[in-house]
């Protein structure tokens, strides 16, 4: 049902006067250069290798001019565009926002949105359902992977670093933690692996989150049948390597690249039974991911 709750005139003013900028840094976006006094940034509506999305502070608009000629307005179309929300709904969600907060934004100019200082420190700060975040959500079918089967795994988890906020699709590891992605940034809270019980002595062994979701989406399947370690880093190899019965077999899905072919090597040395499926697989390509990307051209 529609809500027909009127706004008033000067709900409409105060939600149109919320910077754009600080909205884009709450939900995760930062400026990747600044131009003739517009920021510049990295669309929050598709992945692109450059950025034409601009924002003028002064008058307070966008424009995507890489995108269609309806992606440009003030704060209430974005919201409008970024919720997938009416006009009114876009009102409420900017009043309730500037009722509850107070904004202490600041810009880096980087070179890339979303990217982590060197010594930043990441805080997490919640941890929402992937769904209810459509860049994330547009993110993760972009690589591939049906938003089913990645609202399963996935998570919309806001972060903290040096007093900014962001947000990534995170991947829960055992240490409580998160592998973070979106599509400007690769980082962790926490490093640690991510082990799925199957109460099954052979498993099967990831180098990187996306790859376990790739091979579900592969093979068709919600959950695997084997119990299933994500690295999370091939430096967590010797975690995974204790937690292995001796002389199973480990299947591995990891990159075709030197680092890969060290860890399979590493776990024949330790005793078990290595099948290098992303050998016999998807040889030409750079990891599962790529591979199932390939598939679906």
């Amino acid at each position: 049902m529609k809500s027909t709750i009127a706004v008033s005139s000067e709900e409409i003013a105060t939600a149109k006067a919320i910077p754009i900028a600080h909205l884009l840094q709450e939900r995760g976006f930062q400026p990747n250069h600044e131009t003739s006094g517009q920021l510049v940034y990295f669309s929050p509506f598709r992945d692109e290798k450059s950025a034409s999305f601009f924002v003028n502070p002064r008058s307070n608009v966008f424009n995507d001019f890489g995108g269609g000629g309806d992606l440009k307005g003030d704060a209430i179309r974005l919201v409008q565009l970024l919720d997938k929300c009416s006009f009114k709904e876009a009102i409420r969600i900017l009043i309730t926002r500037q009722e509850s907060t107070v904004p202490n934004i600041s810009f880096s100019f980087s070179g890339k949105n979303l990217s982590e200082p060197a010594n930043g420190k990441i805080k997490i700060l919640s941890s929402r359902p992937l769904a209810n975040n459509p860049v994330l959500c547009k993110y993760v079918e972009n690589r591939g992977i049906a938003l089913e089967l990645g609202c399963k795994y996935l998570f919309d988890v806001r972060y903290e670093v040096n007093d900014r906020k962001y947000y990534a699709a995170g991947f829960p590891n055992d240490s409580g933690g998160y592998e973070l992605r979106n599509a400007h940034f690769k980082g962790k809270a926490g490093n640690a692996i991510t082990t799925i019980h199957k109460r099954t002595r052979n498993v099967a062994l990831f180098e990187g989150f996306f790859d376990f979701l790739s091979a579900l989406a592969f093979y068709g399947k919600s959950e695997p049948s084997l119990t299933t370690i994500v690295l999370n880093t091939t430096s967590n190899l010797s975690k995974a390597i204790s937690l292995i019965p001796y002389g199973s077999i480990v299947n591995c899905f990891l990159d075709n690249d030197s680092t890969g072919v060290r860890a399979a090597q590493k776990l024949e040395q330790s005793g078990f039974t290595v099948h290098n499926h992303s050998a016999q697989l998807y040889p030409d390509s750079k990891d599962f991911n790529e591979y199932l990307l390939q598939c679906q051209r």
